[in-house]
């Protein structure tokens, strides 16, 4: 927020606003007053210093305390200060002027000098307000385009690095191979398999276009990932779901979350018959969240970079979300993704449609 500049630029003009206004009431009240245009400067350099710099000032520490979202708090207290604030003001400058006799209402009763200048005093408050209400506004718009521009960028690169592994070379001879060995084998099977690898392939191409998408989604988009690995390593992967579907409808998640955290589980462990990997994920109804977790048996020599599980975080965060959170023991690797209900999710596209595909409920036996 460039503050600087709306500070400057913002008591420019309302010097300007009080010093047109209040030559316009000297000239029109007592035209022969000599020096007019000295004491008006004058009153304008005051209104700067004990108006427009306190309560610009109160208005950047509730708007930092609690926000733009916290409108009524915020203004309540807004009112609360500055109301006072501005009959205190004029009180003290309607003493200064009869102790000066600069001013030019004096011939009024003390009542009416107090009520006229409080109320001009109030208007100047009221439009340095909304002058800054304004410039909040326009902030927070733009802070919010950001925001969204940055998820897609990152939802962008997630997609990029996800796919980017799948069609690696080795990947590919691997998938193909086996789909090439099931054809003769059991038909059946292999047009799942083509099935669930072109199902695959759609939930990457789509998903930059989702901020969230329900959790069943994304565990049926799990599942026939999981079915591709399934197949190649019959013996020596497994991966256990949560059962609590029906509790899971009411939340959402960040697409490709519990499939990045099966990829780098299979991708950073031996995974074999003789050491089978397994993974497992827990619905957690206390915390409102999934927890992954699956047995240690690193690879001697894999690329930790870890920018999978950066991405994620980082998706998690624009989203204002928790971010997940990962235990590591002798043993194990836990992983605990939060999740987000529906009803406080603002801005949720339709659902994508998805490929037709046959089972994609059953677990892969």
């Amino acid at each position: 927020m460039n503050d600087r500049r709306i500070r400057i630029i913002g008591a420019i003009i309302f010097a300007v606003v009080h010093y047109s206004f209040f030559m316009v009431e000297l000239l029109v009240s007592i035209p022969d007053t000599p020096h007019l245009v000295a004491k008006t400067i004058f009153t304008t350099l005051l209104f700067v210093l004990t108006q427009w710099e306190p309560t610009r000032w109160v208005l950047m520490r509730t708007y930092r305390k609690w926000g733009y979202v916290n409108n009524i708090k915020r203004k309540c207290v807004n009112a609360a200060i500055l109301i006072p604030f501005a009959f205190f003001v004029e009180a003290g400058r309607i003493q200064v002027d009869t102790l000066t006799d600069f001013w030019t209402s004096n011939k009024l009763p003390d009542w009416s000098i107090y009520l006229i200048n409080f109320r001009v005093s109030l208007i100047f408050v009221f439009l340095q307000v909304v002058f800054y209400e304004c410039f909040f506004a326009a902030y927070e718009r733009g802070r919010t385009e950001r925001q969204a521009e940055q998820l897609k960028r990152l939802n962008l690169q997630m997609q990029y690095d996800s796919l980017k592994v799948q069609i690696q070379p080795h990947f590919l001879f691997n998938t193909l191979n086996t789909l090439i060995a099931l054809i003769p084998q059991d038909r059946n099977r292999a047009v799942r398999f083509t099935e669930e690898l072109a199902f695959v392939y759609r939930y990457f191409l789509n998903a930059n276009e989702k901020t969230v998408v329900p959790v069943q989604e994304e565990i049926d988009f799990t599942i026939a990932y999981y079915y591709l690995f399934k197949t190649r390593y019959p013996e020596g992967l497994s991966i256990h779901f949560p059962e609590e579907l029906d509790a899971l409808e009411n939340y959402c998640i960040p697409p490709l979350s519990l499939q990045l955290l099966v990829e780098n589980a299979i991708k950073h462990n031996i995974v074999s018959t003789n050491r089978p990997l397994k993974i497992t994920m827990e619905f957690d109804a206390k915390r409102e969240s999934i927890v992954v977790r699956n047995n240690l048996q690193r690879k001697k020599r894999t690329n930790q970079s870890g920018k999978g599980l950066i991405h994620l975080k980082k998706k998690f965060i624009l989203l204002q979300l928790p971010v997940p959170s990962v235990v590591e023991d002798a043993e194990y690797y836990t992983v605990t993704v939060p999740l987000v209900r529906n009803n406080v999710i603002l801005d949720v596209s339709d659902h994508i449609n998805w490929l037709p595909r046959a089972g994609v409920q059953n677990l892969v036996s």
